[in-house]
């Protein structure tokens, strides 16, 4: 990078002073885009704004397995088969008591 810098005699303190001549001229043939954009690249320079990648890199990700959950085991009463307890379906005797 350093030889491109000198076979092209651009260093970062040229870059700097141009993007601060954008940023400052308002003469004819001024453009507003043009001075925000060199305002804005120059606050990165500087560290005025937080890039949100940049926050995120430092976060520490923290992976917890976990084991699905296991049926409840069916109580005596609770309705399951076999359990004595109520059910959705009625007993032989109660379905139909007029034959």
């Amino acid at each position: 990078m350093q030889e491109r810098s000198e076979r092209t005699q651009i260093s970062a303190d040229y870059v700097i002073q141009r993007l601060k001549e954008e940023a400052e001229y308002e003469g004819e043939g001024s453009c507003p885009v043009a001075r925000v954009k060199a305002l804005e690249l120059l606050g990165k320079h500087v560290g005025m704004f937080q890039d949100r990648q940049q926050t995120v890199e430092h976060a520490e990700v923290v992976y917890v397995e976990v084991s699905p959950p296991q049926p409840a085991a069916m109580l005596p009463g609770e309705g399951g088969p076999d359990s004595g307890g109520p059910t959705d379906s009625p007993s032989p005797d109660e379905k139909d008591s007029t034959t």
